[in-house]
């Protein structure tokens, strides 16, 4: 019988139990399960297929197509840019979440400038079921252990949120040109058993000094944008107001109710929108199911149109009923008076009137259903939100 003694038969030894061990993992191999690392983007993204995570540590652009990932992270010195080349981008996601120096952007703040404005139509999906409990977690690299996210170490460990409404904290100057602020490091969001993650699941984040840039052309005002009518500029010519809702949203203005089997509408200043734009009418009998979608059949004028009412829980136009509303709708002030001792005598009216928002967007951002390419639905028990 040999005997092995020698350090050099042991090496001996131990090499054919290496090629042993190598050979017999190269024919297991094919049919283990092997544990993928998340997507890198190199410049311009690939569609995807629903099945790997993405990570963006660097410059990625985003055309017209369909994209489908699991979780996006996007981190220091990542930019997940879209580009309006039109005529559809869809991106599904189970979450995004942008982190320190990463930057989620579309088109720039103008006019000529912002996403849509060459014809493209930006949809974020969001999508995930109620029993996936596995929120998106940082990714970017620690820089001491337990400082996620990319967070500065010393702005970390400031303060910890063992308290609600604590009566003190540490401030500090944060990213954004925040003077003087508090931050608190991030907990779980609920009290859920066996969930993971600190933003959550089914979720658009924005960790400390993320940056999220989405300027969409429909609906939307700008600095440079012409609508004296509607947002006059301020005095020495300054930009309109931000508080002005521009052509995003108006009131209903018929001087009275809006009643049940109407099929047009007047609106309270002019708007851009076109035939085949969804709208959507809201209640103003404070039952939130009252509101209305609506579709808009003709421009006829620059304030108002004809429209059908349709189902708001799909993206297909399934006309409810007749076309006609359901529901009737205030589109008229309530007068205040005040008492002279008072000495108030600026305000003459409370805003009652229904507002009528544009939902046809350039930009949007959309609750998806269980699994990458399926949308909400219906009103179905279980659905999840997020």
């Amino acid at each position: 019988m040999t005997k092995f003694s020698s350090i050099k038969g042991k090496s001996i030894t131990t090499l054919f139990l290496s090629i042993a061990i190598l050979l017999s993992g190269f024919f297991v191999l094919p049919n283990m399960a092997i544990a993928q690392g998340p997507v890198l983007c190199d410049g311009t993204l690939d569609p995807g297929d629903g099945s790997q995570d993405l990570l963006i540590a660097a410059p990625c652009n985003v055309g017209a197509g369909e994209y489908m990932y699991r979780n996006v992270n996007i981190i220091n010195n990542g930019v997940l840019n879209f580009v309006d080349e039109g005529p559809k981008t869809d991106l599904w996601a189970k979450s995004i979440l942008v982190e320190a120096g990463g930057t989620l952007k579309a088109g720039e703040s103008s006019d000529a400038g912002a996403f849509g404005a060459n014809g493209g139509k930006l949809t974020i999906y969001l999508y995930g079921s109620s029993n996936d409990l596995n929120g998106i977690e940082c990714q970017s690299p620690q820089q001491t252990s337990g400082v996620p996210c990319g967070i500065d170490r010393d702005i970390w460990n400031s303060n910890t949120l063992s308290t609600r409404n604590p009566t003190s904290c540490v401030k500090n100057d944060l990213p954004g040109g925040v003077k003087q602020e508090c931050f608190y490091q991030y907990n779980t969001p609920d009290p859920i058993t066996g969930e993971s993650g600190m933003f959550g699941a089914k979720v658009l984040a924005v960790s400390y000094g993320g940056t999220i840039e989405l300027y969409g052309s429909k609906g939307a005002t700008y600095p440079d944008t012409d609508l004296p009518s509607v947002c006059p500029k301020r005095e020495n010519n300054q930009p309109p107001s931000s508080s002005c809702s521009g052509t995003s949203w108006a009131r209903l203005n018929t001087g009275g109710i809006l009643n049940k089997g109407a099929t047009s509408l007047t609106l309270d200043r002019d708007v851009d929108w076109k035939e085949g734009d969804h709208v959507v009418l809201t209640t103003t009998d404070y039952l939130p199911g009252h509101s209305e979608k609506l579709e808009i059949t003709e421009m006829t004028s620059n304030t108002s149109f004809k429209f059908k009412v349709i189902d708001p829980h799909y993206s297909e136009v399934k006309v409810i009923k007749d076309g006609t509303l359901q529901y009737p709708h205030n589109g008229k002030t309530f007068p205040v008076s005040t008492p002279a001792r008072l000495k108030q005598d600026k305000i003459k009216e409370a805003e009652t009137r229904a507002a009528v928002a544009l939902l046809s967007r350039s930009i949007r951002i959309v609750s998806g259903g269980n699994t990458a390419g399926q949308e909400f639905g219906g009103p179905t028990p279980g659905n999840f939100f997020g």
